[in-house]
């Protein structure tokens, strides 16, 4: 591959300092920005001092975005902004987590009481999710195979293969012909989309409780499964 034709050289930190004076930035403390950038990145901070580059519009054109910046930039600003986005980052995070740990309960704990192997049997799920209505049936099971729940299926092996918690691994000794895992084991060791999608795939009703314990409920009092995916789906 040839690297040649790439136009912008490297620059030491003092010179990336140097070039963000050169374009407008007021630096009050030049060592301080300079440790800031040897920390944290010149193209890290780039796309917070983004929003303050000059922008023009000419009449009947495209915005013009210039590499100067609007006056009274200062890189205060921009690390304060970026300092604001990492705590917010942590604050999300730490919030989805909680959620996160919750619904993996309340997701095995109401599939498990339909069989500690209901993950994996199409009658204790949705008709939407399974593919088929009865998958008993040859033609039906057919079918199944290429239903969502039995990719779904397909990648929890994979999951349960990878998987290094101590309790997966438990669980895969005690099944000495390699049996699956109980759903309680198995909503552990799933990602966050893995999960979303079970919840997706249970029966309405089993949606309604886990979305009435969360105190998300419709206009007549019932839980509202729906809202519970939609919010499961954004997280």
């Amino acid at each position: 591959m040839n690297h040649s034709a790439y136009g912008k050289p490297f620059k030491t930190i003092e010179e990336q300092r140097e070039l963000l004076q050169s374009r407008g930035m007021t630096i009050s403390d030049t060592t301080a920005a300079e440790r800031w950038l040897h920390s944290i990145g010149y193209y890290r901070l780039s796309g917070y001092w983004y929003p303050h580059r000059i922008r023009n519009q000419p009449a009947g054109s495209t915005p013009v975005i210039e590499d100067h910046f609007t006056p009274g930039t200062s890189f205060e600003q921009i690390l304060d902004l970026y300092e604001f986005d990492r705590k917010l980052k942590l604050l999300v995070l730490d919030a989805i987590e909680r959620i996160e740990v919750a619904m993996r309960l309340r997701v095995g704990h109401t599939l498990g009481r339909r069989g500690a192997f209901a993950h994996t049997d199409p009658n204790a799920l949705s008709t939407e999710f399974v593919g088929v209505s009865d998958p008993s049936l040859p033609p039906a099971y057919s079918a199944w195979l290429e239903s969502a729940h039995a990719k779904w299926l397909r990648k929890v092996q994979q999951d349960q293969s990878r998987s290094k918690e101590e309790f997966s691994k438990h669980f895969t000794r005690k099944c000495k012909y390699g049996g699956p895992l109980p759903v309680w084991v198995v909503t552990e060791i799933l990602d966050f989309g893995g999960l979303s999608r079970l919840c997706e795939g249970l029966k309405q009703r089993d949606r309604d409780d886990i979305a009435a314990s969360f105190g998300l409920r419709d206009n007549s009092g019932a839980g509202h499964c729906a809202a519970l995916a939609s919010w499961m789906t954004l997280l």
